[in-house]
């Protein structure tokens, strides 16, 4: 990918992320100058810039191997989930030190 498309993929997904936060708190129509100036704002501010393209290589790993898996799906009751996770919590604890 050349320098100005991944800058421009991280800039994408920094305004996405900011105009997410503004949503929650009820702001939903928002300049694009404005929004184009709080993510360069918020790219320059520590490590938010890896954090946005480690999640960006996230999702495009993610992309690639999910069309290899074959996940199995099976019902099973609340109490039976909560069960078994708290077996796999406790395995874990045992064995990972």
């Amino acid at each position: 990918m050349e320098p100005d498309q991944r800058e421009e993929e991280v800039t994408t997904v920094a305004k996405q992320v900011l105009h997410q936060q503004f949503a929650n708190y009820g702001v939903y129509d928002m300049d694009a100058a404005k929004l184009d100036d709080l993510a360069k704002r918020y790219l320059s501010e520590e490590n938010n810039r890896e954090k946005i393209e480690r999640s960006i290589l996230d999702q495009k790993v993610f992309d690639t191997i999910k069309p290899q898996l074959k996940l199995d799906m099976i019902e099973l009751p609340y109490e039976e989930l909560v069960k078994k996770l708290a077996e796999k919590t406790q395995h874990e604890l045992e064995h990972h030190h």
